[in-house]
């Protein structure tokens, strides 16, 4: 960790950070929403990353997204991590395009409040170890002044 010119350790935020749609959204949140759009229509429905793989929902029976298939983005911090995607051949309309689009911007904000609360999260707990550690320092100084100081009172009272 780094520190400054006094020694203290600086907190180091991640803010810049790369990271992946995975490392911000556990598969059991997104399965949950994919399953409840796959009950009111969306069948087939997936998210993918940004090369095309698919990361959750679908099917080992359905095949590999392709481009001209219906997507649409999941930004994280406003950059795409990734889309939903609805295969080729399931059926579309206005019904499947509009829950397409809730889907995807259901996934983006739920992406964006995990990054919010992991970043807060970090950002707590260095403060808190930093808070700590420097109770200790404290502490140990405190302590080597109480025993200075009863030293000193030893040797008064014997010199009195």
């Amino acid at each position: 960790m780094p520190t400054d010119s006094e020694g203290h350790k600086q907190i180091v935020y991640c803010v810049g950070e790369d990271r992946a749609l995975r490392d911000v959204l556990p598969e059991s949140e997104a399965a949950a929403l994919l399953a409840a759009a796959s009950r009111a229509g969306l069948r087939g429905v997936r998210v993918v990353d940004p090369g095309g793989n698919a990361l959750w929902g679908g099917g080992d029976d359905l095949p590999r997204p392709g481009e001209e298939d219906p997507r649409r983005p999941i930004l994280l911090e406003g950059e795409p991590a990734g889309s939903v995607v609805l295969p080729a051949g399931a059926t579309r309309g206005e019904t499947q395009e509009a829950l397409l689009v809730l889907l995807a911007e259901t996934l983006t904000a739920m992406t964006h409040n995990n990054l919010k609360r992991m970043l807060t999260t970090e950002t707590h707990t260095e403060v808190v170890n930093r808070s700590y550690e420097e109770l200790l320092a404290t502490n140990r100084s405190l302590s080597a002044s109480e025993q200075r100081y009863r030293e000193l009172a030893e040797t008064l009272e014997i010199k009195v």
